[in-house]
């Protein structure tokens, strides 16, 4: 992400057994909040009731031979871009087409393309019993993989 043609944040994947690994939207939040100039803008909107300039990000992701993947946010990650007080309006990702898309954040949490990572899916059959809960039946489940 660029405020004013300076990177704020970037991601890379961290493949580990021990501990789960962080999606780049995660990440983005997590660093964005950190900053200190973000830190006094939400502060001072905060207090004044205002929002934040909004802000469009851009995932990327590539195997081991840069070849572009696809990055479009899963279902968990638009809705934490969507609750974060950062005014994220849009999305840039690739696709496994080699392309690069856009959407507007809003428009994504319903679309068909918004899928739940297995991982994700697994978490939410545990929390509920076994069952899968009925608000998630519409959305498809993809398992990401490193190549």
């Amino acid at each position: 992400m660029k405020e004013k043609g300076n990177i704020l944040s970037e991601s890379y994947p961290v493949k580990s057994r021990i501990r789960e690994s962080y999606h780049a939207e995660e990440t983005l939040i997590r660093t964005l909040y950190k900053n200190p100039t973000i830190q006094l803008q939400l502060n001072k909107n905060k207090k004044y009731g205002k929002k934040l300039d909004p802000i469009t990000i851009l995932v990327v992701r590539k195997n081991k031979l840069g070849k572009l993947m696809s990055s479009r946010p899963c279902r968990d990650c638009i809705v934490k871009l969507m609750k974060s007080r950062l005014n994220i309006t849009g999305v840039y990702y690739s696709t496994k087409d080699g392309t690069i898309e856009y959407e507007l954040l809003n428009d994504m949490l319903y679309s068909p393309l918004t899928t739940i990572t297995a991982g994700n899916m697994k978490n939410y059959i545990i929390r509920n019993k076994g069952q899968i809960p009925k608000s998630l039946l519409n959305f498809s489940y993809v398992q990401y993989t490193y190549n």
